[in-house]
């Protein structure tokens, strides 16, 4: 069965956002695989995601590893920190 779901605000590489959630600011890419294990744990690769903005800070080389590395179908509705490269990404 395929499921439809919704969620927002990663905030993969973002330093502080790590912070906030109790990682360090060094441990950023800890903190995204832990991020990416939690998602891939509960999303499948047939189910809709809705990424409802503010997807990642990473910079443009990296952005589609990360993208990738997540189960699911993902559209995107822009949030104010998504920058051309995330709106590019194959949403």
């Amino acid at each position: 069965m395929t499921e439809t779901l919704f969620s927002a605000d990663l905030h993969l590489r973002h330093k502080f956002m790590a912070e906030l959630r109790g990682w360090s600011r060094e441990a950023v890419e800890e903190h995204d695989d832990w991020l990416i294990d939690a998602w891939n744990a509960t999303v499948t690769r047939r189910d809709t995601v809705w990424f409802l903005g503010d997807f990642t800070f990473a910079k443009k080389a990296e952005s589609p590893k990360l993208f990738a590395a997540l189960n699911g179908s993902k559209h995107l509705i822009v949030g104010n920190h998504d920058p051309a490269h995330v709106r590019n990404l194959p949403w």
